[in-house]
């Protein structure tokens, strides 16, 4: 959840658009028009020659529902998510009885952090295949998403008795300590360790435990960074794979390494063999400073991003991640400039108001903190934002709303280590402040943002 980029597809519009006195032959024959007329010009020569061939597959085959389906999946495994939907929508009218398309239409809307159609499209995708496993596991966490809890539930039982069910598992501990049964959570996660390894797994335990009060497992290593999900086998998305192609195919499985337990080592290897193949590719330099930041090679990374920054000046991923380290080292002047050049590149990015706020801290300029945060809040609710909001009311010394917003964090990411700590720290404060309704009125203010 951390950190979560959302991107916005307003290409869409083009899918519902029909002109006056249109015949619905006439409107889908404009809409496989739009969807084989995406522009190809910016992608690698392999991407290029692979997408046209597709293209031409659909001209030609305008009513195959497999042939515009292949598209949309090339379409999504090499940049071009927001085009795939209207495919995966396409071939869903042209065979309504395929689970792929809509399935595949969750998935990507799931990626938007569109998680209400999401389910929709879910729905309808189980409606036709209720017995697919990996369905039901994505039901659940998009239900954990939207903090539907008894949905939630409902969904992981689904998969129980597959080859998913260790993720169902989890999901359903996740959901025990959403809704404060941390001995639940924790008898389940036991149970489930004795023969699934997973940092998920160890990390729920220990979140566990402190809410119980009881001391940590020894053997359970604190990771510097939240665990990736456990996985589950997922043939759909499997067959997804075979339509990456060149860098974007290496880029995306370098994404799905590093999501991987024991996936890290072999992602850095293989983005530092594309960084010696194509060291001026700016994917690719992306891509080399998010494997630097995670090694915790500062050094190396402040030399790649200010080399890249120069190279790119107006591409804010640079500009970002060149802040994060200003801000990591308290220089908060330049990571204040750097952020307002990426802020007036992309006003609404969550990530840049969330760092700016932090900066701002830096200099205890909390009230101006808070306005940047609480900005970055009304963009992409996350655990971050509500962690760093709960610490700069609790510097203004308003540990009633500090605390509504270290639970928010709390709820919506329970294996966030940290903000359990600082939960249970205000917890004490608020009994013994004793100041109950306060804290009510402060909590509901804080759902109702």
């Amino acid at each position: 959840m951390r950190v979560l980029l959302i991107v916005c597809f307003a290409v869409l519009l083009a899918f519902t658009f029909a002109g006056c006195g249109q015949t619905e032959s006439q409107r889908a024959v404009s809409r496989i028009d739009d969807f084989v007329s995406v522009e190809l010009s910016d992608v690698d020569p392999e991407v290029f020659e692979f997408l046209s061939l597709k293209q031409q597959a659909v001209r030609e085959s305008p009513n195959d529902s497999d042939v515009v389906g292949e598209l949309a999946m090339a379409y999504e495994m090499n940049g071009f998510a927001d085009s795939a939907l209207i495919g995966y929508r396409q071939a869903a009218t042209l065979a309504p009885a395929n689970i792929k398309w809509p399935y595949y239409e969750s998935l990507v809307l799931t990626s938007f952090g569109d998680y209400k159609d999401a389910l929709t499209a879910l729905d309808r995708a189980l409606d036709l295949d209720a017995t697919y496993a990996p369905g039901w596991i994505w039901k659940g966490r998009l239900h954990l998403e939207l903090d539907e809890l008894h949905e939630a539930a409902d969904a992981f039982r689904n998969a129980f008795d597959t080859d998913a069910e260790s993720a169902a598992k989890v999901g359903l501990a996740q959901v025990a300590l959403r809704e404060e049964k941390a001995e639940t959570a924790l008898n389940l996660l036991q149970e489930l360790a004795h023969h699934t390894i997973h940092p998920q797994i160890d990390q729920l335990i220990r979140t566990a435990q402190i809410r119980l009060g009881k001391p940590v497992d020894a053997d359970l290593l604190r990771p510097s960074t939240i665990p990736g999900q456990i996985g589950f086998p997922d043939p759909f998305s499997t067959e997804k794979r075979k339509y990456e192609v060149s860098i974007s195919a290496d880029l995306t499985r370098f994404r799905n390494l590093l999501a991987q337990p024991n996936g890290q080592s072999a992602a850095f290897e293989l983005i530092d063999t594309l960084t010696e193949k194509y060291p001026e590719n700016k994917r690719v330099v992306i891509a080399s400073a998010h494997r630097l930041r995670l090694s915790g090679d500062v050094p190396e990374l402040r030399t790649l991003l200010e080399q890249a920054h120069a190279t790119w000046p107006n591409e804010i991923n640079f500009m970002l991640g060149l802040a994060e380290l200003e801000v990591a080292s308290q220089s908060t002047s330049r990571a204040l400039q750097l952020l307002e050049g990426a802020l007036a590149l992309e006003p609404t990015n969550a990530w840049g108001l969330l760092q700016r706020g932090l900066a701002l801290a830096q200099d205890g300029h909390f009230e101006d903190a808070l306005n940047s945060l609480q900005q970055a809040l009304q963009i992409d609710e996350s655990a971050d934002i509500h962690y760093y909001i709960g610490h700069a009311f609790a510097e203004l010394n308003d540990f009633s709303r500090a605390r509504c917003h270290m639970r928010r964090a709390v709820e919506l990411e329970p294996e966030f280590t940290a903000a359990v700590e600082q939960l249970n720290r205000l917890n004490a404060i608020s009994r013994a402040d004793s100041n109950g309704e306060l804290d009510r009125q402060s909590c509901n203010r804080v759902e109702e943002n």
